[in-house]
């Protein structure tokens, strides 16, 4: 990238050190010497090795399972960054996680992603960078900036729409809560569109208790169905079902963030899709998943960060979205 971009440091977490390296070397910028481990009691330590001092830092960091360990190690080494003088420090989070837990929806319950969001900004972040947020509120929830970076485009680039080919494809949405990302889709891939209807169980957030209808034609199509977190595939049986009553040729279901808890792996590959499609902002290795394609986020995310540390525009990177 040249010498102008040596003002850069990149500093890797534990949790995801594979896209941090991908980042890495997609901008030809070294990762940062640093040691973290723990004390003999259990304390995170965080140490890094060499001179941050008036550099722009970026810390790679998705808060996934382990969600408390992970997040805890970000928000110390912002306060190693800050400490250490670096002059403005990015908090890169591929992965953000307590984002479900974005209001209240009952008495007596906290809004935990707003308490995140205010201990990633009492630490000392000057910024955040994550991708696919699974409410958009939350980036209200910052009082710094945030760039909010989606998926969707490397999602739909997986799929083969040139000429005719794009009319044997319905995008599903997965729920009527999904409609402006599905449309904005639909217009710029000009695909068809169809929607599921789902009745939630009360309290209990990570269930579906019945999936009622699709409101439109699937019937003889390849199917697209994107969601932002796919935690234990409650939503992907009955889905899948669903689709099959109504004709649906080969199924394929995406996600950005495959948190993949519980029983999720064994509903996957006992549901017959064609494939499962996701990325990399958590780390994948162990979770054996048939047909799974992973692809990276780190050409997104480190073109990000390229062009925040140069001050220009990240819309570009989005011509689907308005």
């Amino acid at each position: 990238m040249g010498s102008r971009y040596k003002n850069i440091a990149l500093i890797s977490g534990t949790a995801n050190p594979d896209l941090a390296k991908g980042i890495s070397e997609y901008l030809k910028i070294p990762l940062a010497d640093r040691i973290i481990d723990r004390f003999k009691d259990g304390e995170h330590r965080v140490k890094i090795k060499e001179n941050i001092r008036g550099k722009d830092t970026y810390i790679i960091q998705p808060t996934c399972y382990p969600q408390a360990d992970n997040l805890m190690e970000l928000l110390i080494t912002i306060d190693t960054a800050k400490r250490a003088s670096a002059e403005k420090v990015t908090a890169v989070i591929p992965y953000f996680g307590y984002a479900r837990q974005d209001r209240k929806s009952s008495s007596r319950e906290p809004i935990t992603a707003r308490l995140v969001a205010d201990l990633i900004t009492t630490a000392g972040a000057d910024r955040v960078i994550t991708v696919d947020l699974h409410a958009n509120q939350i980036q209200g929830f910052f009082n710094i900036p945030l760039d909010h970076l989606t998926a969707v485009g490397y999602i739909m680039d997986h799929f083969d729409f040139n000429g005719l080919n794009k009319f044997d494809y319905v995008l599903v949405s997965p729920d009527l809560g999904a409609d402006k990302r599905i449309n904005d889709i639909v217009e710029y891939w000009k695909i068809e569109a169809a929607v599921i209807n789902e009745k939630r169980p009360k309290d209990k957030k990570d269930t579906v208790e019945e999936v009622g209808e699709i409101l439109g034609n699937v019937r003889g199509k390849n199917t697209i169905t994107i969601e932002d977190i796919v935690g234990s595939c409650s939503k992907l049986e009955p889905t899948v079902r669903l689709l099959r009553e109504n004709g649906a040729k080969d199924i394929y279901f995406c996600c950005t963030h495959p948190v993949l808890c519980g029983d999720a792996v064994k509903i996957i590959n006992g549901s017959g899709i064609k494939e499962f499609i996701t990325t990399d902002t958590i780390p994948t290795k162990g979770k054996n998943v048939e047909n799974m394609v992973v692809l990276t986020l780190a050409p997104l995310i480190g073109e990000a960060i390229k062009r925040v540390h140069n001050h220009k525009s990240i819309h570009s990177l989005f011509p689907f979205e308005k």
